[in-house]
C-alpha cells in the first residue's frame, strides 16, 4: 500500500445547469451517473457525512474501468462521476468540473504497488517503492505515517 486516494463526486457546470445539483445522496437516483465498472444494472454508492451513512443505487449512460475516461465524460457533461482526487484535480482547478455533495465522502481507495511474489524483492524494486511512498505521501505527512 503506497498511499490513500480520496475520491470526490464531480460534474461539469453545464451538466448541473441542465440537470440540477443534487442536495443529498438520494438525489443521485434521478441523475446520470458515470460508473466505474461494468454493472449494467447500476452501482451502489456508500457515502458518509460524519456519523451518518447512506447507500444509494445509481445508474447512468457509461460504465468503464478507466478513471480518465470517466473524467472526460464528466467534463463533456454526460453526468456525475465519483473519482480519485488525483484524476480530477486539474479539471477542478480549471473549473471544467465542480465538486458535488461536498459534505458527503465515499470511502477512500488506495494506490498499491504490485510485484511478483518472489521470496527476495530486488533492491531496485524496494528503492522504487520507497520513492513512490515518499512522493505520494500527503503534504505535511511523513512517509511512515
Amino acid at each position: 500500500q503506497l498511499a490513500p486516494a480520496p475520491r470526490i463526486m464531480v460534474a461539469s457546470p453545464a451538466y448541473l445547469e441542465r440537470a440540477g445539483t443534487p442536495q443529498s445522496p438520494q438525489d443521485l437516483r434521478s441523475h446520470q451517473c458515470l460508473n466505474y465498472g461494468y454493472l449494467q444494472s447500476g452501482v451502489s454508492l456508500q457515502l458518509c457525512n460524519g456519523k451518518e451513512t447512506q447507500r444509494v443505487n445509481v445508474t447512468g449512460p457509461l460504465h468503464a474501468n478507466n478513471g480518465d475516461l470517466l473524467a472526460q465524460a464528466a467534463e463533456a457533461g454526460m453526468g456525475i462521476a465519483l473519482l480519485p482526487d488525483f484524476i480530477v484535480e486539474e479539471a477542478l482547478a480549471a473549473g471544467r468540473l465542480v465538486p458535488v455533495l461536498c459534505e458527503w465522502q465515499a470511502p477512500a481507495i488506495t494506490i498499491n504497488a504490485v510485484y511478483s511474489s518472489a521470496r527476495r524483492v530486488p533492491q531496485k524494486t524496494r528503492a522504487f517503492i520507497a520513492f513512490l511512498v515518499e512522493q505520494l505521501a500527503p503534504t505535511g505527512e511523513s512517509p511512515t505515517g
